[in-house]
């Protein structure tokens, strides 16, 4: 579900009338979130992978989506997390070709690159099926990431709305919102449209027992 223009600024003027919690409950939950998403980025990455790519793909996300309670910002990790599962399986995809192909390199072979492309397919969809089990990988985590974002869309409506035809009961709900710091604070990159992942020349061979 893509955002149209309507929401987007509702989104945005809300995330302008917050002013932050002001209570002492309120400024313990604000400061937690510092550390939230560095908790998240330990348990995602692997070694290899780009903490300062995490962080500019999560600080996009939330300036598009601007969470602004607990639970969305629960929907918005598993989002963070599923694009980076895909794009990991993207990843893992080409490297597992380009290693194919590496190691079927034949230097009398006179095939050209799509062919030997062709071949390095046909031998990974062999068991254990490596391309397949990205494949699935790929088309879960998509959909999970999109489950997500529709959940966090219908959430954000209708706290809008209710905020809109009952501001006082909005601003006494303070203390169960969470305000999250700056981007610069998530050691955001200022360079975007960059590949979030490498990779690796070298690829550990992909097995597909662990699917689900």
């Amino acid at each position: 579900m893509e955002l149209n223009e309507k929401q987007l600024a509702a989104n945005r003027a809300n995330a302008k009338k917050s002013t932050g919690p002001k209570t002492p409950a309120g400024k313990r939950i604000s400061s937690q979130n510092a550390t939230r998403h560095g908790f998240l980025a330990r348990s995602i990455l692997l070694p290899g992978e780009s903490r300062e790519r995490f962080f500019e793909l999560l600080s996009s996300l939330l300036t598009q989506f601007s969470p602004a309670t607990p639970y969305e910002y629960d929907l918005l990790d598993t989002m963070v997390v599923t694009r980076w599962r895909q794009q990991r399986a993207w990843t893992l995809e080409t490297a597992s070709l380009i290693h194919e192909q590496q190691r079927q390199s034949n230097p009398d072979s006179t095939e050209d690159q799509p062919t030997q492309t062709m071949l390095a397919m046909k031998k990974l969809a062999l068991p254990p099926r490596s391309l397949e089990a990205l494949s699935r990988y790929e088309g879960r985590f998509d959909r999970q990431y999109h489950r997500a974002a529709d959940r966090l869309l219908r959430i954000q409506a209708e706290r809008l709305k209710n905020a809109a035809t009952n501001p006082a009961s909005s601003e006494n709900k303070e203390d169960t919102q969470s305000t999250y710091p700056e981007p610069t604070i998530l050691e955001a990159s200022s360079k975007p449209n960059r590949t979030p992942l490498e990779p690796r020349s070298e690829p550990a061979a992909i097995n597909d027992t662990h699917s689900t």
